[in-house]
Formats: C-alpha cells, sequence, structure tokens
C-alpha cells in the first residue's frame, strides 16, 4: 500500500510540475505561397541592356488562430522553395546572327533578384501597440557575373541564380514580450492576417558589337509563408487520473 501511495503522490508531484511549467505543444499550421514568373525578352542590336521586372504589393493571407485553448507561443517563417522543386532564376544571351562579340568587362553584367516579404499595415499597427517591431524578410540573390565573355552563334552565355533561403524567422514571440492574452487578442479569431511580398529581378548586360542579339531571362520566384500556433494544454490526464486513484484509494482505507 505504501508503494502504491508512494506511486500516486509521484504521479501527482510530477503532472503538476509538468502543467506549472506551461509546456506547449503545436496546435494549428496555416501557410499561403507565392510565385511570381519570369519571362522576360529583348532582342536589337543595342550594346548594353537593363531590364526590371517587379511584381509589387503581393498579398498573403494566412488564417488567424481559431481554437480557443489559449496561445503560448507564435513564429512566422519564411521558406523560399528549394530549386529541385521550383526553377531557379536564369539568364541567357544568344546571338542570332552576325560575327562573335564580347559582352564588356562591367561587373554590373548579372542577374539580381531580391525578395522581399513584410506584415501587413494592420498587424504591423496592431504589434506596434504592444510595442513590438518586426523586420522585412529582404533577401537578394546576384549570379555570377557574365563580364568579358564571347558569345557566338552556338555559344550563348547562360547564368542560373538559385533563389532558394529558409527557414527564416520572421517573428517569434518565445521572448515572452507578449503575454498569452496580447496573442490571442493579435492573432485569434475568424479571418486572416496579411503579408505584403515584393519580388524584383534586375537583368543587366553590355557589350563591346552591335550583333542582334536576343537576351531572356526566365524562371520563377516562389515561396512560402508560414505561421505556427503553440497553445498552452489543458491539465494533463495524469494529474486528473492520479486524483481519483487517491481518491478511491483514500475511500478503501476508510
Amino acid at each position: 500500500m505504501k508503494i502504491f501511495t508512494y506511486f500516486i503522490t509521484t504521479s501527482l508531484a510530477l503532472a503538476a510540475a509538468s502543467t506549472s511549467s506551461a509546456a506547449t505543444y503545436l496546435a494549428q499550421t496555416y501557410t499561403d505561397d507565392w510565385a511570381v514568373s519570369r519571362d522576360i525578352q529583348l532582342t536589337g542590336t543595342t550594346t548594353s541592356g537593363s531590364n526590371t521586372s517587379t511584381a509589387l504589393d503581393g498579398v498573403l493571407s494566412v488564417s488567424r488562430y481559431t481554437d480557443i485553448v489559449q496561445l503560448a507561443r507564435v513564429v512566422i517563417r519564411i521558406v523560399q522553395a528549394d530549386p529541385a522543386i521550383s526553377p531557379t532564376i536564369g539568364a541567357t544571351i544568344t546571338i542570332n546572327s552576325g560575327s562573335d562579340t564580347f559582352t564588356s568587362s562591367s561587373s554590373s553584367n548579372r542577374v539580381t533578384e531580391r525578395t522581399v516579404v513584410r506584415l501587413g499595415d494592420d498587424l504591423e499597427s496592431d504589434l506596434g501597440d504592444v510595442g513590438v517591431t518586426v523586420n522585412s524578410y529582404d533577401i537578394t540573390k546576384v549570379s555570377a557575373n557574365y563580364a568579358s565573355q564571347g558569345i557566338n552563334v552556338s555559344n550563348a552565355i547562360v547564368r542560373s541564380l538559385d533563389i532558394s533561403n529558409g527557414p527564416s524567422v520572421l517573428f517569434d514571440s518565445a521572448d515572452g514580450t507578449l503575454t498569452s492574452s496580447q496573442l490571442m487578442s493579435i492573432f485569434a479569431g475568424a479571418g486572416t492576417r496579411d503579408f505584403l511580398f515584393d519580388t524584383t529581378s534586375d537583368f543587366r548586360f553590355a557589350r563591346t558589337g552591335t550583333e542582334t542579339l536576343t537576351a531572356t531571362l526566365s524562371g520563377t520566384n516562389s515561396g512560402q509563408l508560414i505561421i505556427e500556433y503553440y497553445a498552452i494544454p489543458e491539465p494533463s490526464t495524469t494529474l486528473l487520473g492520479a486524483i481519483g486513484v487517491l481518491g478511491l484509494l483514500r475511500r478503501r482505507r476508510r
């Protein structure tokens, strides 16, 4: 009987410790994706060229937390797709006809891809009201340059740009800055929390000749926004079960 009583007492102590430490669990995860296709083609005899392609103010909408169990933590992550899953950004410069030509020695002969994701105005305002500032996700990837490269009909210049990146944490309330009630007020309820994304390609080339060429930029800038909602568990079944068994034990001893 003493051993059994010790077991119950120990169970109660462990369960109480677990409850008091407010261990959390991943309750819900919501995502939204973006994909911006690049399809730029420049054809002509110019000795230099530049093209900037921008998709401004795309909106990512992610569901709010929909459970009634109190929130303990919110994490917002950004992941840009792996090249094995999504195409890379690629540049190709070809000579349609004529003699050989060369690109200039300029280091700006390259492709640059910038991706920015930031909080929507409403979410930025709500977090600002409780003293929290969140930096934007702002990543720029640059291809190897193609300075001083020869081009002819059978030898095109090709450059690929790997834009994969992540996971990168945009926001994590784990530092305890926000209380559970503040997290519920900002992230729980009906509807969505919105974010804005902006992707920009800058495609530059310069060369020494005037032969007719075609410069093409293609591929897809894609990624995913993820919100993870962590909740505070209800009193554990271990605690409730231990209390019940202890009650039966006391009745028997009477």
